[in-house]
């Protein structure tokens, strides 16, 4: 019997990994690409694009339904290339949208070892908060028919003693103008407290995207520059 990855109750429901309302506006002829995991195959779809079998209906039905109705306006906007400044309070919802995003695309390959644990997805469901050391960032890209999303493990490795961060993973979103990073990191013991400093490849971060978690008073959509396709692989693996 599969149980929901978000409480206790039996997953009843096959839902689409993309909200129903964003594949709307993405179209019925745009591409769905998803990587999950830096080694795996990418998996292709036309349409509607790939199912969760771990959800139950009233976590489906409920809390989730309502944040995508109080979601939709302002992600929808972003999507649909709008210019805007958002404010703290876009951004947080934006964030916990994001998030929850990452936690069900995760959940579409049950047999690995999660990332996420059954208590920060349970916070999620009850409180609307992401997990600590979660960091978002939004960018644009240049493709508006195409729905993408990769997700990394990543682990750091320090030398014996100078241990901060032991686990870390990175979602990399991007349907129609929209493109969202999430980044979360977990520490190692000893390590609460301690400021991190988080070292990427070179890129065009600084002028391709804009952060919104944590939060600031306003973030300015769109960035600078613009992701294409190619890119968004750069992206991804930017950690």
């Amino acid at each position: 019997m599969r149980i929901c990855r978000f409480c206790d109750l039996r997953a009843t429901t096959a839902e689409h990994a993309w909200p129903k309302w964003a594949l709307d506006l993405l179209g019925p002829s745009a591409t769905i690409e998803t990587w999950l995991g830096p080694d795996a195959s990418p998996r292709t779809w036309r349409g509607r694009g790939t199912r969760v079998k771990h959800l139950c209906a009233g976590c489906n039905n409920g809390w989730m339904s309502d944040l995508e109705n109080r979601s939709k306006a302002l992600v929808g906007a972003l999507m649909s290339d709008i210019s805007m400044r958002v404010d703290r309070v876009g951004q947080d919802l934006i964030t916990v949208w994001a998030v929850k995003t990452a936690m069900v695309f995760e959940c579409t390959n049950p047999a690995k070892r999660s990332f996420y644990t059954r208590a920060e997805r349970e916070r999620l469901r009850t409180a609307l908060e992401a997990p600590a050391d979660t960091l978002v960032w939004l960018g644009r890209q240049e493709r508006s028919s195409l729905a993408w999303c990769e997700a990394r493990r990543l682990f750091a490795s320090h030398p014996p003693g100078n241990t901060i961060l032991s686990d870390g993973y990175v979602t990399t979103l991007a349907i129609s103008r929209l493109v969202i990073q999430i980044l979360t990191v977990r520490r190692a013991p000893g390590g609460e407290g301690v400021r991190v400093a988080l070292l990427s490849k070179p890129g065009p971060w600084e002028r391709s995207l804009v952060q919104i978690a944590p939060g600031r008073p306003s973030a300015n959509w769109p960035p600078m520059e613009s992701f294409n396709e190619p890119a968004l692989g750069d992206l991804s693996g930017r950690f």
